[in-house]
């Protein structure tokens, strides 16, 4: 396939703006496009346009829904954030092969804005009230996608912070809308200190494959049901050159019913080893599970590996490294990847 590409990099002029154009040609199937991208920021604002046609001598000279056009504007003073956002995409915009915006038929819009506090005193150190807001529709749905929500943020000084939302969602699966809340929690503790962690946790529903279904195994179905999810993660370092940090995920699925149906666990234990100033070693495992519920968990799939880096010169690596993945089937586990790596990397002076 031969291809024509040209293109002009963003020159900056006063100080503020930047444009660019973009040409691109797929000779094969005389396919054309020209894009242009302009930004421009001041001190607390930056806008963003974009803009692109798709041009093709089988079109006939027929160019409507051909094009593309995405803009945003941000306003971000200390006190205070905006930012909006709107994306057309014509629904016979298909330039996939040019490397270039691979969907098509989308229109969307969005919004975030809020008030942000820096208190001078007491045990806060930031607080935020966000209200968002966000609706998208494909050409091949009958209704839009939508959210509203709003959000709290807060830092504590030497504690850490916590991150609290609630949404609202409108989904659409076919022709049918779907309506629910949606609840959001984030705790974390301060960075700095040598024991830290993390928390959070999302429920609300969802529309997913249902395995059992209500004829077995062997037909699953979609439903829209209740979910939750989560996850945290705790990290301790001793001293400079040793740190451990353990962190999970699961998931909570419901059938149609309302009673729980499964739930998934991941786990993920780390160790990092500095041996000496130039020698690292990186340990990782992994252990995934399913069961009825937490107390009745089966791991069905696991993972095992380790880096060795040593730091033999400037910029210069050597690593040695084996990963190990294995599945259960029936009662015992079966090797999927095993794989032992050595590299070096060494940089040269002129």
């Amino acid at each position: 396939r031969l291809e024509d590409r040209s293109r002009m990099r963003p020159s900056p002029f006063l100080r503020s703006a930047y444009n660019s154009l973009y040409y691109t040609s797929e000779s094969h199937r005389y396919y054309r496009l020209l894009s242009s991208d302009l930004v421009l920021r001041g001190s607390e604002t930056q806008y963003l346009l974009q803009l692109a046609q798709m041009f093709s001598s089988y079109f006939g000279g027929d160019y409507r829904d051909r094009g593309a056009l995405k803009t945003s504007f941000e306003w971000k003073p200390r006190n205070f954030y905006l930012s909006t956002s709107i994306e057309v995409v014509g629904d016979s915009f298909d330039v996939s092969e040019l490397g270039y915006l691979p969907w098509k038929g989308t229109r969307s819009a969005a919004f975030v804005m809020g008030p942000r506090v820096y208190p001078e005193r007491g045990i806060f150190s930031y607080l935020s009230l966000w209200l968002a807001g966000w609706t998208s529709k494909e050409s091949d749905e009958p209704y839009p996608a939508q959210s509203a929500s709003i959000s709290i943020f807060a830092n504590m000084v030497g504690i850490g912070g916590i991150t609290f939302e609630v949404a609202r969602e409108h989904e659409c699966e076919d022709t049918t809308r779907y309506r629910y809340w949606n609840y959001y929690a984030h705790l974390w503790s301060d960075c700095s200190k040598p024991v830290r962690g993390s928390f959070w946790v999302n429920a609300g529903k969802g529309y997913y494959r249902w395995e059992k279904g209500y004829w077995g195994n062997d037909y699953p179905i979609y439903v829209f049901a209740r979910k939750i999810n989560g996850g945290g993660q705790l990290e301790i370092s001793i001293g400079r050159r040793m740190s451990f940090r353990l962190s999970g995920d699961f998931w909570i699925q419901y059938d149609m019913d309302g009673d729980v149906d499964n739930i998934v666990v991941a786990m993920r234990p780390w160790i990092q080893i500095a041996l000496n100033k130039n020698v690292l070693l990186k340990m990782y495992g992994e252990a995934n599970s399913t069961g009825a519920a937490f107390r009745d968990q089966h791991v069905f799939s696991r993972r095992a590996a380790f880096l060795l880096s040593y730091n033999f010169a400037p910029k210069s690596w050597i690593y040695i490294g084996f990963n190990d993945f294995e599945e259960r089937s029936s009662d015992e586990f079966t090797p999927i990847e095993r794989r032992g790596i050595a590299k070096i990397k060494y940089l040269l002076y002129f």
